[in-house]
């Protein structure tokens, strides 16, 4: 993880609930019950700015599908079915290996990750070479015209990413759950700050799909609980569940709702991609898959485990 002080991190005004974890809190206590002594031990808990995007993932790096750096002026795409082939928008918001792209098209919009090399694969992102990036700002006019991405005076050819799609089939079998028990005894949640009652409450929600209850809940660019649906989201695609509904993403971050949205469609990103792979056919390598998806983000990574552990523990309630 590296280390980033606020001004570095621009977002704009339009970006919902950047101060969410005081109204997501709020909400939560008034729907689900609740007191003071709650509010004053969530307020003195860690209620501080994370960087919860992707983090390096240098041990990744030589089994990446880039075999190599990626020639000048040339990224690889990766967007997933549906996703407009030709579209305008603004950055969204930038960090040190990740732009998000608000893209518009026919009234609909999404967010498109342009991503360094380090970054892992993901759903509805384009891989561009390092250089490139800092060459964002926030609020800059960016173009999608199928093969070619342009903005400012830049325009960069775009080969679509033949080694990742980041759809999850149904798999067969059985999941090695005690493995990924034992290799996570250790683990450190976003869901470790919570006041206990209100993470006893949490847990039930996502045990019960009760997902709208409670999303937002928890500190980042993708909030603890939404990450564990994230996570328990894989375990229903993998065992051919259907996922519980979610009516109202406009409570979550802009960041989350991405990603929450492509959960209910099937899509997943790399690292958790390559832990339900381990977890139904390579049993041997359910440690690495699991240190390195802990790896991602802040907490993030750890609170898609903690999902992925609790979908799996408690399977028969679903």
């Amino acid at each position: 993880m590296w280390q980033i002080s606020i001004p570095s991190v621009i977002l704009p005004a339009q970006n919902r609930k950047t101060e969410f974890s005081c109204d997501s809190l709020l909400r939560f206590l008034s729907t689900e019950g609740g007191g003071n002594g709650i509010i004053e031990s969530y307020a003195e808990s860690e209620l501080q700015w994370e960087d919860t995007l992707m983090t390096t993932w240098e041990q990744k790096r030589d089994s990446s599908p880039l075999r190599g750096p990626l020639a000048p002026y040339d990224g690889l795409l990766r967007v997933t079915p549906g996703f407009p082939g030709t579209c305008q928008g603004r950055v969204h918001s930038v960090f040190h290996r990740v732009v998000n792209v608000e893209m518009q098209s026919e009234g609909d919009s999404r967010l498109l990750v342009l991503a360094a090399p380090q970054v892992p694969a993901l759903p509805d992102s384009i891989c561009l070479p390092p250089q490139l990036l800092p060459t964002f700002q926030v609020g800059q006019e960016v173009t999608l015209d199928g093969q070619l991405l342009s903005w400012q005076n830049t325009a960069v050819r775009l080969r679509t990413d033949s080694h990742f799609s980041g759809k999850l089939d149904r798999q067969e079998g059985q999941p090695c759950l005690k493995k990924l028990t034992a290799c996570t005894t250790q683990l450190h949640s976003g869901f470790d700050r919570l006041p206990a009652p209100l993470r006893y409450r949490a847990e039930q929600a996502l045990l019960e799909g009760r997902w709208q209850a409670f999303l937002g809940l928890g500190s980042g660019l993708t909030p603890s609980f939404d990450d564990a649906c994230v996570g328990m989201a894989a375990i229903y695609t993998a065992t051919g569940r259907s996922l519980p509904p979610l009516e109202d993403l406009s409570v979550t971050t802009d960041v989350s709702a991405r990603y929450l949205r492509l959960a209910q469609r099937g899509y997943f990103g790399e690292p958790l991609l390559a832990l339900i792979h381990a977890l139904w056919k390579n049993h041997a390598g359910i440690p690495a898959a699991a240190r390195a998806l802990e790896a991602i983000g802040a907490s993030s990574g750890s609170d898609m485990i903690y999902g992925v552990r609790l979908a799996l523990a408690h399977g028969s309630r679903f």
